[in-house]
């Protein structure tokens, strides 16, 4: 998949394989929260009904999980951009690796509180979860994950206006070897606190409500 799409962007190859690889493993992070959350807590519904377990332990079991799955990953794509791209970690450039740990952590944050209304609504509305499937599997393909953001230079908005936008990319950008712009930064803390805030407005009503749609 990947020399086919070097050709048809024209992109050599040895540097459009790094940057799926990366691309991939950050997208596969993210998209893998959103698309396990709607059943994170009619999974669960046996415990819920039985004992008093927080709902937000529910959704960080999920990024547990799939964090899990990232690290696993994680030596595979270093491996990828180290035999085609060595030049990506020269001097100063490995540096930009010890950004992960923050990146993952804001990401996370960011997923957190969206994962915790999406499982309440699709708990509520079990058919909400094929809308969730449907709706990544559209940002995957208006997300640069398979495509350059060179190819799009006229037409920006289709991925500044689309918040996986900012996550992979605060995600891929130290596994190229660079830093992480401050708008990105800034995007991610953005999303955070608005999707924070919105948890913890409806989390009263969700905590209460949620075992009754069980």
């Amino acid at each position: 998949m990947g020399t086919v799409y070097a050709v048809l962007f024209k992109v050599p190859i040895r540097e459009f394989l790094p940057y799926l690889a990366t691309g991939l493993i950050s997208w596969n992070y993210i998209s893998a929260v959103l698309l396990q959350s709607p059943t994170s807590f009619v999974e669960a519904r046996a415990a819920l009904l039985n004992i008093k377990v927080p709902l937000p332990a529910l959704v960080l079991r999920v990024l547990v999980r799939n964090l899990i799955a990232y690290a696993h990953s994680f030596p595979v794509v270093i491996a990828v951009v180290l035999i085609l791209s060595p030049q990506l970690y020269s001097g100063t450039a490995l540096l930009c690796l010890l950004q992960i740990p923050v990146a993952l952590l804001l990401v996370s944050i960011c997923l957190m509180p969206v994962g915790y209304l999406i499982s309440a609504l699709c708990t509520k509305l079990p058919d909400m979860g094929q809308v969730v499937a449907s709706l990544v599997q559209v940002l995957f393909f208006i997300t640069p994950i398979l495509w350059p953001i060179s190819t799009l230079e006229s037409a920006k908005w289709i991925y500044e206006f689309n918040p996986l936008y900012f996550l992979t990319t605060t995600l891929r950008e130290p596994l190229m070897g660079n830093w992480v712009g401050w708008q990105i930064w800034a995007a991610d803390i953005a999303l955070a606190v608005v999707g924070l805030v919105a948890a913890i407005v409806l989390a009263p009503r969700i905590n209460r409500i949620v075992p009754k749609w069980l």
